[in-house]
């Protein structure tokens, strides 16, 4: 079972390392009140997947360092995200995520 899961992991990994060129933070370090900006260099991946959005999924740790599961803002469907859960394309390759972790999760302690 370790052997398989360790398999999957390299598997997601090396995938996302191909597709994903650069994922970037703004600011890099964040209260969990304070608003960032996830932006994400996807020069040709979107159009190779045959797709056009690229939406969010996410989850959390809370301070004790158990995930919370709180899809929310993402939606609980992986094939109908709800377009809150949508990036904006910024036109140059790029697009770009806004949240403020306590508001998405609804919750602190994250």
């Amino acid at each position: 079972m370790k052997r398989t899961l360790l398999l999957i992991a390299l598997l997601f990994v090396s995938v996302v390392t191909i597709s994903a060129q650069t994922i970037t933070l703004n600011p890099p370090f964040f209260e969990e009140n304070e608003q960032i900006e996830i932006v994400v260099d996807f020069p040709t991946a979107l159009a190779d997947w045959g797709v056009s959005d690229l939406y969010l999924w996410a989850w959390h740790f809370d301070s004790n360092n158990v995930q919370i599961n709180n899809p929310t803002a993402t939606g609980t469907d992986f094939f109908n995200s709800p377009e809150s859960a949508r990036f904006t394309n910024n036109g140059d390759g790029t697009y770009s995520y806004f949240l403020t972790p306590t508001t998405f999760y609804a919750n602190t302690g994250i």
